[in-house]
């Protein structure tokens, strides 16, 4: 179940941010976002420097607990990221994905 909160909420490069005037990961405008609230809460602690979340379906604001993935450093956010680069190379290797007019789609037709 999606969490969702009360009050201002506005959105920042697909990131939902929420005014929150106590959490201790807000900006200086007094907003955090959304998604790094719910792992805070989760965790019963802040997000520590140099923490990152990752959207597991890549959708910047599907902030479900179960989409979000809490990467302790940039190298293992690098890391996640990678395997999707991987994942892709080997789909489209087995003919699974294809390239077409720019997009990446699966390959409904068996060979193309």
């Amino acid at each position: 179940m999606r969490k969702k909160y009360v009050g201002h909420r506005k959105v920042m490069n697909g990131y939902i941010l929420i005014k929150d005037y106590n959490h201790p990961n807000r900006n200086s405008q007094n907003d955090v976002m959304e998604h790094i609230k719910i792992m805070s809460e989760f965790l019963k602690r802040p997000i520590k420097g140099g923490e990152l979340i990752h959207h597991i379906n890549m959708v910047r604001d599907d902030n479900r607990l179960e989409n979000l993935y809490l990467c302790v450093n940039q190298g293992q956010h690098a890391k996640v990221h990678s395997s999707i680069h991987k994942l892709v190379k080997e789909l489209l290797e087995r003919g699974i994905l294809i390239f077409k007019n720019g997009e990446y789609k699966l390959n409904f037709s068996g060979g193309d």
